[in-house]
């Protein structure tokens, strides 16, 4: 009975020992994935920085849009603020412009409709702008006629340069792990028309507390670099925490004091009665203020990072590919716009110069006619379009 026993002992110890040893080989195996994945986000990070021609696209665009300003209103000045400013922007980014100092005796829409004349008749806008004012912060929407750029302009609004400045001097200075984050799911949701706060989706601003919300209370370093994490983690992570396991319903997110949840019932001004399951997220600069009150297609943003989350937590445990972040980003969707770019702005270029572009890569996929109904379902994770 004892060597019986004594056998039976060391069978279990042996079987044990194997298994431990298959599960030590297991994380080993999806450290070493998720390593390779960590540099193809830095890579990316650094392939979406903005090159030559576009800088000089951005001060071209700005200079323009300076000197028709001035010449309606002399004592006004424009100021840059938003992605391009922190130097969080991603290829086809907008170009964010705010306009200070206009004269009051035409009132705000006057002056707006003033300005998006302007605009139009001196061939700068791309067609007639688009004058939005029954949103909070009104803003004209145009596409630049000569390099085919998003601009953004709103009027007299503070909050946008305080914004803008709350990531510049402190969020990317306390946290050195936000920008490929940011850069990334950004593109990410670009990618699936889910980027822009005006048709529902998450804005740049919004996203970056998103971020630095997880950083606070899901990560072990707090968005500093740290031993046990790599980016390639961290990303899986974000889109594991936004897809499955946050309650949109129930929580809204604050960054005071180490940052935390609270129940959104709790605070009149962040529950939303008609739709409760809106993301909610107190503005740092403005407690009182909702920056994800507009976020009225969150529901598909949520199904992209449970769909990414799926996608890459199964490639970097099971897959034996050394490439994981084409499975949910196409890298070639802003191909057209810098080429075009690159014609306009280049050294050899000539005012205006435009040709057709390359032949399309194989099996890359255009981006199809928007539907008028702005509630249309937008790509999920595996799906890519053009965003040019």
């Amino acid at each position: 009975v004892s060597t019986q026993s004594t056998g039976r002992h060391k069978m279990q110890a042996k079987q044990e020992t194997q298994e431990e040893t298959e599960r030590l080989g297991s994380e080993q195996f999806k450290l070493e994935k998720e390593l390779v994945f960590s540099e193809e986000i830095f890579k990316f990070v650094e392939w979406a920085e903005p090159t030559e021609e576009e800088r000089k696209m951005l001060e071209e665009i700005l200079s323009r849009v300076t000197r028709l300003v001035n010449e309606l209103w002399s004592e006004t000045r424009v100021e840059l603020y938003g992605s391009w400013e922190t130097n969080l922007c991603v290829p086809t980014s907008d170009i964010d412009l705010a306009i200070f100092g206009i004269p009051k005796n035409r009132g705000l829409l006057g002056s707006m409709y003033q300005l998006a004349e302007k605009l139009y008749g001196t061939r700068t806008s791309d067609g007639y702008p688009n004058v939005i004012s029954s949103t909070k912060v009104p803003i004209i929407k145009f596409r630049d006629r000569k390099s085919s750029c998003q601009v953004d302009v709103t009027f007299d609004c503070g909050t946008t340069i305080n914004t803008t400045l709350l990531v510049k001097n402190h969020f990317l200075r306390q946290y050195p792990l936000l920008k490929p984050i940011t850069v990334t799911v950004k593109y990410f949701l670009k990618q699936r028309g889910l980027n822009d706060a005006w048709t529902g989706g998450i804005s740049s601003y919004t996203l970056i507390l998103m971020i630095v919300s997880y950083f606070q209370l899901h990560t072990r370093g707090k968005g500093q670099p740290h031993p046990n994490e790599n980016l390639g983690s961290l990303l899986i992570g974000f889109f594991e925490l936004y897809g499955k396991n946050f309650n949109y319903e129930a929580h809204s997110i604050s960054l005071q004091n180490g940052g935390f949840y609270f129940p959104k019932r709790s605070n009149n001004n962040l529950l939303q009665a008609s739709n409760p399951s809106l993301l909610s997220i107190e503005d740092p600069n403005m407690p009182d203020v909702d920056v994800g009150q507009a976020t009225f297609n969150i529901q598909y943003a949520k199904e992209a990072f449970l769909s990414a989350y799926a996608i890459l937590s199964e490639n970097t445990i099971h897959s034996s590919s050394s490439r994981y972040l084409n499975k949910i980003i196409d890298a070639n969707v802003a191909r057209n716009f810098r080429y075009n770019v690159k014609l306009i702005y280049g050294k050899n270029s000539a005012p205006h110069q435009r040709s057709k572009p390359p032949k399309p890569i194989k099996n890359f996929k255009a981006k199809p006619k928007q539907p008028k109904n702005q509630n249309r379902k937008p790509q999920q994770a595996g799906q890519n379009q053009n965003i040019s």
